[in-house]
């Protein structure tokens, strides 16, 4: 009997212990057995569930226990952080007063040190004034000594005193002292020198400046004088003081403080004759200022030497300073006066900046001022000579330029004007023929050059040369390069020799050009040549790539340039005029397979000399080479162009003479080499190359004039000329001109018609290459490739074909 008690199972909440499977019971006492145990198990896991639900209703006191418990701590931790916040604002309260009151004591101590300086300054002071009234010197120097170094801080400090002050009171109180810390050095200054001239009025020096011979005493006493000045400037020089309101002009030029007594009559009577508006003071007439500076140079030299340089070289020593020879010191502050009148003068003439239409004796009056500028420097520089090797060179065009800003560019542009027009001058005479010519226009740049020089300031120098000679060079360049076309109302031959000339002046002016960018005049000048130009650039060291950017390697390259230019100019004519020339004797050529030339081809081959088509076209190359031979002295320069032209001319002997025979109409691809021997009969077509080749031969004794081996420049027609010497001389070897010497000989014909035959066997690339090889190394045939050498033979064949 079979029970299904799925449902049974389902009601008991039993089905998951077996899968929604029917099962089926042979017994039903199992099955209820089954059953029991089914609702046992059921029944525990009720009572287990209820033992989990009372578990958890007896620990929920203990977790809201805890809960509270946190709360409690959390509440503590907020107090306890209000209270550290209230402390932290406290103490900050406290750091603040406690900033504040240390600001006020710095502050206090700052204005205490203020004052501490000013009152140490100020009885420093008070000593140099009591010792300006006694006319103690040494007392007077040693209190501003003190000043300077000892009472008074550095400028930095002062600053920094300056503005860490809040007082305007102590900060005016400082500021008075810096001051009078100024006039204190101006008031010693001026004691001293006041009295050096004095003593030197009393002596009679300004009458006799020898008169220290046998006033030992009195000269002691200037010297001590003189001594104390140096070392004063020497602590101004070393202090802090950046800006001296105290000096003059003449004195922030760099002129030592002892000469301006020494020198104070020349200053006056110089001023007094020459830059006033007296007689003297022409401006016409810078001569007479020199000789008079001169003149003064001669009468000081003795007593700086004797008297003033020993004694400041003994008062010198242990100095930490770069001593200065009184020689030099004297000729620049001489200098200095006649650039002031060279500037004043300068000036009086206008700039030719802007106004290039001054007259002529204007002009001339400036050129006369720079001359005798430029004189002075030279003498006075050629009396120093070794004294100059530690010392900055003296210069009075500088001079002249710190004195007014705009003498440079005045100076320049006059330059440029007057170079430009004995530039314009030369070319004009080199055009017409002048041997001369070439060496003005270097003179002339040679002079710029010169003229830069003058200026020991490399800055200036830079200036000078960018705003001269670089300009200079582009109008010579210019100029020659405006002779470069041809103009159609002008004899050939007249163009052809100015050509030539221009082309040997452009040549001489690159190889100077050469010269000078390697020299070490340009090479000083690469730094300041930049854009900007104005300051010395960082680092002394040049660097390569820096020495290849100069400009004057731009100017060389400028006129290789136009070197070029006019020798493929000159080149272009030399073969135009051949070609020109030689029209006639090409027509018999080209035309030689009509009826109606043959009595040309006739004559032509009876002719045993030249050609009368080519004695024109020869006599006009033979003058040519002449003319170049004679003004190109550099066989480098003629080269240049009688090679390409060889060259050329060979092209045109073979592409236009020895390929133009036959009939032009008649499709050479076409034409078979294996019927040559049936219609070449006449011999005219050899003779006719001979006649080429002879009258080519007298073309390459025109060539002589450059070289013994003209044939090596014409590689086409050499190649050519042996092909007839092989044809007459030996026959043909075996096939694809294998190394087999053959033993029968035959005609000329025969020879011609064989050669024809292995070139028409030529197939492929290495038949090709043999053939060449062939035609290079055993029969000397080095330009003419076989397929070329096959086209020279066709059209052999076909004149008079």
């Amino acid at each position: 009997m079979e029970v299904n008690i799925s449902s049974l199972l389902e009601t008991k909440g039993l089905a998951s212990f077996f899968d929604n499977e029917f099962v089926v019971v042979d017994d039903v006492q199992k099955a209820g057995i089954l059953c029991q145990k089914c609702a046992k198990e059921l029944e525990d896991l009720n009572k287990e569930e209820e033992k989990q639900q009372q578990n958890w209703k007896s620990s929920v006191p203990a977790l809201k226990e805890q809960i509270y418990d946190f709360r409690v701590e959390f509440q503590r931790l907020s107090d306890e952080a209000k209270k550290f916040k209230v402390e932290m604002e406290s103490l900050l309260g406290i750091c603040r007063e406690a900033a504040n009151i240390a600001s006020e004591w710095q502050r206090s101590k700052c204005e205490e040190k203020t004052l501490k300086i000013a009152v140490d300054s100020l009885r420093t002071y008070n000593k140099i004034v009591e010792a300006l009234e006694e006319e103690d010197g040494d007392a007077a120097l040693r209190y501003v000594r003190e000043l300077l170094f000892v009472s008074f801080p550095e400028e930095k400090q002062v600053q920094q005193l300056l503005d860490e002050l809040s007082s305007d009171r102590v900060r005016k109180y400082l500021q008075d002292v810096a001051s009078r810390r100024q006039d204190s050095i101006a008031q010693v200054r001026d004691m001293l020198q006041r009295r050096i001239m004095q003593t030197l009025e009393q002596l009679g020096f300004e009458k006799d400046v020898l008169c220290f011979h046998g006033q030992a005493q009195r000269w002691k006493k200037i010297q001590k004088m003189i001594v104390q000045l140096d070392e004063l400037q020497y602590y101004v020089d070393k202090s802090s003081i950046t800006d001296y309101s105290g000096m003059s002009t003449i004195e922030q030029l760099g002129v030592r403080w002892y000469l301006i007594p020494l020198c104070h009559n020349i200053v006056s009577r110089f001023e007094y004759h020459f830059l006033s508006n007296r007689e003297t003071a022409r401006i016409d007439k810078p001569e007479w200022a020199s000789t008079f500076l001169l003149e003064r140079w001669h009468e000081m030299q003795p007593v700086l030497e004797e008297g003033i340089q020993e004694a400041l070289d003994r008062a010198r020593e242990g100095r930490d300073e770069e001593l200065e020879d009184a020689v030099v010191v004297f000729a620049r502050y001489l200098l200095h006066l006649f650039g002031r009148k060279i500037a004043r003068d300068v000036a009086s003439l206008g700039s030719f900046a802007t106004n290039a239409q001054l007259s002529i004796d204007s002009q001339e009056i400036f050129f006369h001022l720079i001359d005798h500028s430029i004189q002075l420097d030279d003498s006075l520089r050629k009396f120093l000579q070794d004294r100059l090797i530690l010392e900055p060179t003296p210069s009075s065009l500088e001079e002249a330029h710190h004195q007014n800003p705009a003498f440079l560019a005045t100076w320049t542009a006059a330059e440029l004007t007057r170079s430009q027009d004995s530039v314009q001058q030369a070319i004009t005479k080199l055009v017409k023929g002048d041997s001369g010519a070439v060496e003005e226009i270097l003179t002339t740049l040679v002079a710029m050059c010169e003229r830069a020089k003058a200026l020991p300031s490399l800055s200036l120098r830079a200036q000078f040369v960018r705003l001269t000679q670089i300009p200079l060079l582009e109008t010579l360049r210019m100029e020659l390069l405006s002779y470069l076309q041809d103009d159609m109302y002008q004899v050939i031959e007249d163009h052809l020799y100015r050509c030539i000339l221009i082309l040997n002046a452009a040549n001489h002016i690159q190889k100077h050009l050469e010269d000078w960018k390697n020299d070490i005049f340009y090479l000083e000048l690469v730094p300041y040549l930049a854009p900007s130009f104005s300051e010395r650039p960082n680092g002394a060291a040049l660097e390569l790539d820096m020495l290849s950017k100069t400009i004057i390697q731009d100017e060389v390259e400028h006129f290789s340039r136009l070197h070029k230019s006019f020798v493929s100019h000159v080149q272009r004519i030399l073969e135009r005029q051949f070609r020109e020339n030689a029209k006639t004797y090409v027509a018999i050529y080209h035309y030689s397979s009509r009826e109606d030339q043959r009595s040309w081809v006739l004559r032509l081959l009876s002719s045993e000399d030249l050609s009368p088509e080519l004695t024109s076209a020869f006599s006009h190359l033979r003058t040519h080479f002449n003319l170049l031979s004679s003004v190109l002295q550099d066989t480098k320069v003629s080269a240049e162009i009688w090679r390409p032209l060889a060259y050329a001319l060979d092209r045109f002997f073979f592409h236009d003479i020895v390929l133009s025979c036959g009939d032009k109409e008649m499709d050479l691809s076409e034409m078979s080499f294996h019927s040559a021997s049936s219609y070449f009969i006449n011999i005219l077509s050899l003779q006719l190359l001979n006649r080429v080749c002879k009258d080519f031969g007298i073309l390459l004794e025109t060539f002589f004039v450059f070289t013994s081996k003209p044939i090596v420049f014409f590689p086409l027609m050499h190649d050519i000329d042996s092909l007839l010497s092989w044809l007459e001389a030996k026959p043909i070897s075996s096939q694809f001109f294998e190394s087999i010497d053959s033993l029968e000989t035959g005609s000329v014909e025969q020879r011609f018609v064989d050669l024809c035959q292995q070139l028409e066997l030529l197939e492929t690339d290495e038949q090709v290459e043999s053939v060449r090889v062939v035609l290079r190394e055993r029969y000397g045939i080095n330009s003419l490739h076989p397929y070329l050498l096959k086209q020279v033979l066709l059209c052999l064949r076909t004149n008079f074909g």
